[in-house]
């Protein structure tokens, strides 16, 4: 089914962005892109942010400023409001993160990953009741939308029907163009990008990169603190590495630019990802990568990337050296990474759930 643009532009879809007040997490970039590219297609977006936080809604979006634990609770209650108090009428309502308002009509559901559910152990308590709270919504979804047919697998393994799952790959935020001298890093060095949580395992990558025979390689980590960030430090203290490890934090997108622009490969450990938006970030710049051997990883960047498995840090260094040392892999990985970025576009992203909406809108 393609999408019929006589169809989309009649449609009226309530967005919930409130993810956008969060600030720029990698759902808020999703959910930005995803309202732009359906406003771009004529499909009649009526936006709205429940809540407070750091981030700006875009000037077309309602900001409704009540609490959204209040919300919740409200919802919870079957209370109101309901969404088409904040947008007027609606066909359809996209929930892109977060368990959906209560409404007349049918709720299209985002999920972006399970692994607070699978992998508790790695998550703050509240995010573990959420991705709960937030599985049993699914039950008011008339259809559901996964990053990746991993994604969708760990959706069907916690009981939401194949049928309901449509798999919608995302797109990269468009980063600005940027010289390897504005990073403010020498070469050359491997780069890691991501949050400082648990579920990256970095303290796997500190051990690889201290075991690899690199000497004249730096390790640069780029990512705000999450949850277990304590931890993270203090591995990175231990590692022995010295100014051999670079923790950038937070970055800018000029200045996240710049260091993909210098850096000789991508390094990703993490033990489990939604779809890992820093491979297509990579393999658009043709840098190859060393990552984890999880599905989501074979899936979206093949072989593009050298793979290991999680927690192994022997494995990692011997991949390390290999992506650094063996040209053949090198240009095999960046030739196949350049060519499998092409198809993750957001006109793909946007045409596939407008797909969704007309089928969902009958």
């Amino acid at each position: 089914m393609g999408v019929d643009a006589a169809a989309a532009e009649s449609l009226r879809v309530g967005l919930d962005v409130t993810p956008v007040l969060a600030g720029l997490t990698g759902v808020a970039r999703y959910t930005i892109g995803l309202e732009l590219g359906l406003r771009a297609r004529g499909v009649d977006v009526r936006a709205f942010g429940i809540g407070n936080g750091r981030g700006a809604l875009g000037p077309s979006a309602r900001h409704v400023k009540i609490p959204l634990r209040v919300m919740r609770r409200l919802w919870a209650l079957h209370l109101p409001p309901r969404a088409e108090s904040f947008t007027g009428p609606i066909d359809l309502l996209h929930s892109v993160d977060l368990d959906p308002p209560r409404c007349r009509v049918p709720v299209v559901s985002t999920i972006h990953d399970l692994a607070a559910l699978e992998f508790p152990e790695l998550h703050p308590p509240a995010a573990v009741a959420g991705a709960s709270r937030r599985l049993r919504s699914l039950e008011r979804a008339a259809a559901v939308l996964a990053d990746s047919g991993a994604t969708a697998n760990a959706l069907v393994r916690n009981g939401i029907e194949r049928s309901r799952v449509t798999v919608v790959p995302l797109a990269p935020h468009p980063l600005p163009e940027a010289r390897a001298d504005e990073a403010g890093v020498p070469g050359p060095y491997l780069l890691a990008v991501g949050e400082l949580t648990l579920r990256k395992d970095y303290p796997t990558l500190f051990r690889a990169f201290a075991q690899a025979d690199l000497p004249d390689f730096r390790l640069v980590v780029v990512g705000p603190d999450g949850f277990g960030a304590d931890e993270v430090h203090a591995a990175a203290a231990a590692s022995g590495l010295g100014d051999r490890l670079v923790m950038v934090g937070y970055a800018s997108d000029r200045r996240l630019s710049a260091l993909y622009a210098g850096a000789s490969a991508l390094v990703l450990t993490t033990r489990e990802e939604g779809f890992g938006l820093p491979l297509v970030e990579a393999m658009s710049r043709g840098l190859p990568i060393v990552a984890s051997d999880i599905e989501v990883v074979a899936e979206v960047a093949g072989e593009a990337a050298l793979r290991a498995p999680t927690g192994d840090a022997a494995a990692f260094a011997a991949c390390l050296e290999r992506v650094v040392r063996d040209p053949e892999a090198r240009a095999a990985a960046s030739t196949a990474g350049r060519q499998r970025s092409l198809t993750y576009t957001w006109d793909r992203t946007v045409d596939k759930t407008i797909e969704v909406y007309q089928r969902v809108a009958g």
